[in-house]
């Protein structure tokens, strides 16, 4: 109990310090695999997102910083370009491998020259503009009638509300010319061509007098007032991220060879970057769903819990009596701390005999500010839990599928195939490789029988692996998530899942159990709590990882390109 109030008191600071909102700038939000989109279920805890549950038909207007130079590269690219305003682009990594490896192959030729065009448009302060920004329809039935337990593993605890974005492109030129001061000449007119011969409020890129530009091994000689300049092998490399669609108009192109085709690309990508939803996402802002007018419309959640308060029949004298005036014992607010007969003992539990009791008033059991913490911090627990189970559900599936795979290979030509291992360089030397058929029993029976059995071994024969698993997550279901749930979607005080607005996970002894929220623990009747599984269940998943689904060595490319398999096993 004492380490469920701590545990209470440390999240309830943490929500106080935070919300209403909460910035997430972690690389989770970057990754291309997810779609972080205006409106979408969030989840702090276990980081993941959850379904559309709000209807964004219209955003607040974005502001926009726009940045654009055009420089030359005489040091180290890696640390040049990791300056203002360049610095953090997604570019500085592929220009660093590209500019030294030409630098290195022209050594010999000249003086080696880099100039960099780089452009940028910084998004922010894109967001819901949450008073024309309703519930969809599913989710608003869920909260009339109260399953705030299924909205929340529909929806999530939060959902986000604004995203900030970036879109840039880069232009790295490299060319080799025989002095410093032709040199000079060949950056002055590469610097004007790009500038345009008018700087226009929308920054529009024009051609300059740069001539055809591609890579020859010839020279090329370009004119600037009264300087001549030679300068040969001009190559131009472009990384562009974040842009929105491409304009699908007549000059709109993301490739160049010259300076007039380097100007619109520029200007092609300039119009992409006009679009207020493009960008790649940098940071995202989430709130609570009990923030929510529309959520709090829905749920009623901004009143408090009401309940009647109790007291005992008592005479003239202050003695307890029945209601017919007969002595009796009686215990209520006024001679119990904890009451017994009429009133409400620590957890909130009711006692009231109609023929000791009387209704006194009503009162307010738990305060607006308290449902939603709670509302909160409980539908936090329960998408944690909700993706434990989900994540060892799929691993299972994964396993079934991955050993029925490889009974297909069990065959005398195949079981001492190698097969590939996703998480290792398949060229990393003294690396040894699990065949069919070892990889076939570390599947069916775990790492700790360290033989290779015979398929009709009588000591193994049913103590499958999958099936220990599959007992593991029918057992933390029936012991801990289904007890836990019914004791949150308990009616309190004519509220359906009222439980969940008064309780906080850790104050009720069915969720209390935290080892049962960590990966690699499942339950345990007997001790009617969650302990560590065993060494092969908690391994299963980096085998999984490893081989599944089963590809053999045979079938990789031999181009030294990694993990790319020319055909999978086939049904």
């Amino acid at each position: 109990m004492w380490l469920a109030r701590v545990i209470s008191f440390l999240l309830f600071t943490w929500v106080a310090e935070v919300t209403p909102f909460n910035v997430h700038v972690d690389n989770r939000m970057k990754n291309k695999d997810i779609t972080p989109v205006l409106g979408r279920g969030y989840s702090i805890g276990v980081g993941g997102f959850h379904s559309v549950c709000m209807h964004v038909p219209v955003i607040t207007q974005p502001t926009e910083d726009y940045q654009y130079v055009f420089v030359e590269i005489k040091g180290e690219i890696s640390e040049e370009m990791n300056q203002d305003p360049m610095s953090g682009s997604p570019a500085l990594a592929p220009a660093s491998v590209n500019v030294e490896n030409e630098r290195m192959s022209r050594s010999g030729s000249g003086s080696v020259h880099v100039m960099v065009g780089y452009m940028k448009v910084e998004r922010y302060y894109t967001s819901v503009d949450e008073s024309a920004a309703p519930l969809i329809g599913e989710a608003v039935s869920l909260l009339q009638s109260k399953s705030i337990i299924q909205f929340f593993q529909a929806c999530g605890p939060n959902y986000i509300r604004s995203i900030r974005r970036t879109s840039d492109i880069t232009a790295v030129f490299i060319y080799v010319s025989a002095s410093k001061q032709s040199d000079s000449a060949f950056a002055g007119d590469m610097n004007s061509s790009a500038k345009g011969k008018e700087a226009d409020r929308r920054h529009r890129f024009s051609g300059g007098r740069l001539g055809q530009g591609k890579r020859s091994a010839g020279k090329k000689k370009f004119e600037r007032t009264s300087v001549s300049a030679y300068a040969e092998g001009l190559v131009i490399f472009i990384w562009a991220f974040g842009l929105g669609s491409i304009p699908a108009t007549e000059g709109s192109r993301l490739n160049a060879s010259n300076m007039n085709e380097y100007a619109a690309v520029m200007n092609t990508a300039f119009e992409s970057m006009k679009n207020p939803l493009a960008g790649q996402v940098r940071t995202v802002e989430t709130v609570p769903w009990t923030f929510n007018a529309a959520f709090q419309n829905a749920l009623d959640v901004s009143k408090p819990l009401v309940r009647s308060a109790y007291l005992c029949y008592r005479n003239a004298d202050g003695d307890t009596v029945f209601a017919n005036g007969t002595l009796t014992e009686c215990f209520d607010t006024r001679n119990a701390a904890q009451t017994k007969t009429c009133g409400y003992d620590a957890q909130d539990n009711e006692y009231f005999d109609p023929f000791k009791c009387r209704i006194e008033r009503s009162e307010d059991a738990v305060l607006p500010e308290l449902r939603k913490f709670n509302l909160v911090a409980n539908g936090e627990f329960i998408s944690n839990i909700a993706l434990k189970i989900r994540k060892d559900m799929m691993a299972m599936q994964i396993h079934l599928n991955c050993v029925s795979e490889l009974l297909k290979l069990n065959r005398g030509g195949w079981d001492d195939k190698l097969l590939f291992n996703r998480r290792l360089n398949r060229f990393e030397p003294g690396f040894v490789f699990f065949d069919v058929k070892t990889l076939l029993h570390k599947l069916m029976y775990g790492d700790s029988v360290d033989y290779v059995p015979l398929a009709d071994d009588p000591a193994l024969t049913g103590n499958y692996l999958m099936v220990t698993k599959l007992n593991d997550i029918k057992n933390l279901i029936i012991g801990f998530f289904e007890p836990c749930m019914l004791k949150m979607g308990e009616e309190k005080y004519n509220t359906v899942n009222g439980a969940m607005q008064m309780f906080h996970w850790t104050t009720i002894t069915e969720c209390s159990k935290l080892k049962c929220t960590f990966p690699g623990f499942t339950w345990n009747n007997s001790m009617s709590d969650c302990v560590a599984s065993d060494a092969d269940t908690i391994g299963l998943q980096y085998r999984l990882d490893e081989y599944c689904p089963p590809t053999l060595r045979d079938w990789l490319k031999n181009d030294g390109s990694e993990g790319q398999a020319v055909r999978q096993i086939e049904n």
